[in-house]
């Protein structure tokens, strides 16, 4: 019995850890997809911005 449990916990932890990454991957993308979008309308200040706040949310973890 404890070895089917210790089975289901190895797999919710895989499992935690891929949906985590691809959560990750799309929030990445969608920076990166609006930041192009910014540079593209020659706002480059306000992508400029975006990446400081980006870089001092990073500096918190």
């Amino acid at each position: 019995m404890s070895n089917n449990i210790s089975i289901i916990l190895i797999f919710n932890i895989i499992y935690i850890i891929i949906i985590y990454f691809l959560i990750i991957n799309i929030n990445t993308f969608c920076n990166n997809s609006f930041k192009y979008f910014l540079k593209n309308k020659n706002n480059i200040n306000l992508s400029n911005q975006l990446d400081k706040l980006e870089r001092k949310l990073l500096q918190q973890f």
